[in-house]
């Protein structure tokens, strides 16, 4: 295809590769709160971030989206994530593969640490990972959005989960071949995510998602589906390529620690992890 022979040249890497989308993730906080005489659930819906126009040093706008969701799942990444408290205190770029070389910045200082993501989990035992998957956002109302919908926490994994609720690994495996012998892809389907509540094992209630298999696309929706993800796939490859001749820059290792800048990145941004989330101790991982 044309677009393929496009891509092959390269040129798109230094052609708006920037990436920057709006963040959607599950407010699981399950404590409730008497405001005005009624008793309000503070958690349990989906929200959706305005991270891709948000100003430096500004917390970016939120939008409720309610307790359940639509989406389509175009290409799932991983990253790695520590909670001192109420605040972000370690984060790793983003990345595909536990062996896979990244940079961890920290909260306490402005150094960034460069090693396997297998090794940093080893190092600093308090990191967890998070599930960036990035899709397409239904709403039935206007043009699919492309956003990251972050996927953490129990809903990874869970002791207390019911078992008509699966993790998202369980979902993401759930796709196999259809009755006429046909590969099923998770991108060829919409997902409803939902939101679900369980206890963990200190009591605590939390709200997690639920991952519920839709209807598979039509051809129009597809052609969308497809579009979006080779735009997504591109700029997250430049943006890899960009963050490996940094870490060649610095001279570095697998062991080398360089000063560096302890802000987020735009696919690392630390607002994705909101104080009002409920704490991981709380929940299992």
């Amino acid at each position: 295809m044309e677009q393929d022979l496009d891509a092959m040249t390269g040129v798109g890497n230094y052609e708006g590769s920037r990436l920057s989308l709006n963040t959607v993730s599950l407010n699981g906080n399950a404590d409730i709160e008497e405001r005005d005489g009624e008793y309000i659930t503070l958690g349990g819906y989906f929200r959706k971030r305005l991270t891709a126009e948000q100003k430096k040093g500004e917390k970016p706008e939120e939008v409720k989206l309610g307790n359940s969701i639509k989406v389509i799942m175009l290409k799932i990444r991983r990253a790695l994530q520590e909670r001192d408290g109420e605040r972000l205190a370690r984060w790793t770029s983003e990345h595909d593969g536990v062996d896979d070389i990244v940079e961890l910045r920290s909260a306490y200082d402005k150094e960034v640490e460069v090693g396997s993501a297998r090794r940093l989990r080893e190092k600093y035992g308090n990191l967890r990972t998070v599930q960036n998957v990035y899709g397409l956002l239904l709403d039935g109302t206007k043009e699919p959005e492309s956003v990251k919908i972050q996927i953490k926490g129990a809903a990874l994994g869970s002791e207390a989960k019911a078992d008509d609720v699966p993790t998202f690994y369980q979902y993401v495996s759930s796709f196999g071949k259809n009755a006429d012998g046909e590969k099923e892809h998770l991108r060829q389907f919409a997902t409803v995510l939902s939101a679900v509540k369980e206890k963990g094992k200190t009591g605590k209630a939390y709200f997690t998602i639920n991952f519920t298999r839709g209807e598979q696309l039509a051809a129009d929706m597809q052609a969308v589906a497809d579009a979006a993800l080779r735009d997504i796939h591109g700029k997250i490859v430049a943006q890899d390529q960009a963050r490996s001749a940094r870490i060649k820059a610095m001279k570095a290792t697998p062991e080398v620690v360089a000063e560096g800048n302890a802000e987020p990145e735009a696919d690392e941004a630390a607002s994705d992890y909101p104080a009002e989330d409920i704490n991981p101790d709380d929940i299992p991982f």
